[in-house]
């Protein structure tokens, strides 16, 4: 089969087999290798970031600390006056510290130690190791001229293994009936999943609708009681009045 003008549909159920196994492999790993890479660069920058910012209120305490004391001993600079410079160098760096709790970076200072951060991972071995790895296989020319044949709307992933799974069940012979059927099963997938979900909201509806009938219920039964009362006083009341002809006795 010349390989000059071929598209994906003349591929053969065998060769879509062989093709779509070679893509997802490779693809998996070059996701997987940039996660790894990206994920080491996040967490250094959030580290270095965390203890640039931690350096940063340490000297800014010391130097409130130091005025502190300064300031204790030039009031009043005796010998009492220099032992209590201590407490009061401490009193300022933890009346500093409170009111930096919440205390960032400026945005240059910033912006410099996440670059310098981004830069100590990028320069390990390790990260050049991966970074080459990713480059080779994404330069590979088997890997980049069959990826070019897919269509653009089904160069996900979870697209090679949905019609790798019906070109090995028989279900697709080619590439267009798998595509199709693909994304035919995706759809009813959404729609059984939105389907499930209707299902759980309308149960907790009802759930809280019958909360509500149940509480209510419950509001109108004791109200019923209150007035059963109420009459049972009023008819006891008249049963005194009737039986002795006095006033409506205290209860």
């Amino acid at each position: 089969m010349a390989e000059g003008k071929l598209t994906i549909s003349d591929f053969n159920r065998e060769e879509l087999l062989d093709i779509l196994s070679l893509l997802y492999v490779q693809g998996d790993r070059i996701i997987v290798l940039n996660n790894k890479m990206q994920k080491a660069i996040k967490a250094n920058r959030q580290l270095r970031l965390k203890q640039a910012t931690k350096r940063k209120k340490n000297r800014i305490a010391n130097i409130a600390g130091l005025v502190f004391a300064a300031a204790v001993f030039l009031s009043d600079p005796t010998f009492a006056t220099i032992r209590q410079s201590p407490i009061a160098y401490l009193a300022g760096q933890v009346f500093t510290r409170l009111f930096m709790i919440s205390y960032s970076l400026k945005k240059a200072e910033a912006e410099k130690v996440l670059e310098e951060a981004t830069l100590e991972v990028t320069n390990t071995t390790q990260y050049q190791s991966d970074n080459q790895e990713k480059q080779e296989l994404e330069s590979d020319p088997t890997f980049s001229y069959f990826i070019s044949l897919i269509p653009d709307n089904f160069c996900k992933l979870e697209d090679f293994a949905g019609m790798i799974v019906l070109l090995k069940d028989y279900r697709a012979m080619n590439f267009q009936e798998a595509a199709n059927l693909w994304r035919t099963e995706q759809h009813q997938q959404k729609m059984l999943q939105q389907q499930k979900q209707l299902e759980r909201q309308l149960r907790q509806n009802h759930n809280q609708v019958m909360a509500e009938v149940r509480e209510s219920t419950n509001r109108l039964r004791q109200d019923m009681q209150n007035a059963r009362n109420e009459s049972s006083k009023i008819n006891r009341n008249l049963e005194d009045i009737r039986r002795n002809g006095v006033g409506i006795k205290a209860r």
